[in-house]
């Protein structure tokens, strides 16, 4: 499986973190938040029940597929997301993925 096919299989996977890539982190999405954080704020934290534990499901099962920093960035890439873990968190992108799936779990 090519990795375009493997980022496609992912996607249809995991649209609630596809939607919080491409759709909250889209390509201007600092023009409606001051930062990460209150994206945060105003998405995942506000997640409650069946809703969280799906998110959290779908991270953790990105986070066992894309086991290295270039898998997380090609994930990214693909589904177009204006999110850089470096530029915006100061996160390689496996440490973005894994401080996710720690939020999510934390609840």
């Amino acid at each position: 499986m090519s990795g375009i096919e493997k980022y496609r299989a992912l996607v249809e996977r995991s649209p609630s973190v596809r939607n919080l890539l491409a759709a909250e982190f889209n390509q201007d999405w600092d023009l409606d938040h001051p930062d990460v954080e209150s994206v945060y704020a105003s998405t995942i934290d506000q997640l409650e029940g069946r809703e969280r534990d799906v998110y959290l499901e779908e991270a953790k099962l990105l986070q066992q597929e894309l086991g290295e920093d270039d898998s997380v960035k090609g994930y990214m890439r693909y589904v177009g997301t204006g999110l850089s873990p470096m530029l915006d968190l100061g996160m390689t992108p496996k440490q973005w993925l894994d401080a996710l799936v720690a939020r999510l779990e934390r609840g």
